[in-house]
């Protein structure tokens, strides 16, 4: 028997976004409210929740009325996805500030932070710094590298590889930005523990995170082949910021893992 919390989502004891043997798992924001308001609406429908921790400044003044205790108590894994203005050309000052957002989350058991990459010319060397200091002040939390308009990790590649660095695969940023050559990466993709699922949409060389209904034929495919390609133990995060927009994608997610086995 379904019940309604009062954001009028039905749910049961299951969760409702179940994926067979994955992780699945959703942003802190799928609806307008808190962190707490959001979770309380996910508990019975995923099974992660990254926090989202997009602006360096914000983040910081984060406090317990932002992050409120009650979050632990939720039937829920977390994860946090670091500012994207981090200061990734003073790296060392990068990761100071990374690893202290991660520590603000230490009271849920944060064990992945996901981190968009520097770009240019000097981008090898400045990963390898801010990895350095962030294990050095932050042990036991993995780093997950994500593709990105400016950098698709690629030309990074041997410095992730030769730190062992982990890797966030987003599908959108991919379709987006064309960087199907990242499934041309064997190496790489085998350091996937966390797939982004989400459409690039209509309107150019942008990734708006859009609902999977909207995928053309080609570009469901190259989707398809890029999670199939993925390990099986990678999480799998529907980077869509209307819960109604996860319920539409995690259907078609079934089907090509169902198609694919």
């Amino acid at each position: 028997m379904h019940t309604q919390n009062n954001s009028g989502i039905p749910f049961s004891p299951v969760k409702q976004w179940h994926i067979s043997g994955r992780t699945v798992a959703a942003p802190s924001w799928v609806m307008p409210g808190s962190v707490l308001e959001n979770c309380q609406v996910l508990a019975p429908l995923a099974d992660e929740v990254g926090i989202l921790f997009f602006e360096t400044e914000a983040s910081l003044a984060a406090g317990a009325a932002e992050l409120p205790p009650e979050l632990a108590a939720f039937p829920l894994s977390y994860h946090v996805h670091l500012p994207v203005d981090l200061p990734m050309h003073q790296p060392e000052k990068a990761a100071t500030i990374a690893a202290t957002l991660v520590q603000k989350l230490a009271f849920l058991g944060v064990q992945r932070a996901v981190v968009h990459p520097p770009a240019g010319k000097d981008a090898p060397r400045l990963v390898q710094r801010f990895v350095q200091a962030f294990v050095a002040c932050c042990q036991g939390v993995t780093l997950l590298w994500e593709n990105t308009k400016e950098n698709s990790l690629l030309e990074i590649s041997p410095v992730l590889l030769a730190l062992n660095q982990r890797i966030c695969l987003d599908i959108g940023h991919l379709l987006a930005y064309e960087q199907e050559n990242l499934l041309l990466a064997p190496a790489l993709l085998a350091q996937v523990d966390m797939v982004h699922i989400n459409a690039p949409g209509e309107g150019g060389q942008r990734s708006r995170h859009a609902c999977l209904s909207t995928l053309t034929p080609a570009q469901e495919a190259v989707a398809k082949a890029a999670l199939v390609a993925s390990p099986p133990q990678a999480v799998l995060m529907f980077e869509l910021f209307r819960w109604q927009e996860v319920e539409k994608s995690v259907p078609l997610v079934r089907q090509w893992l169902n198609s694919a086995s």
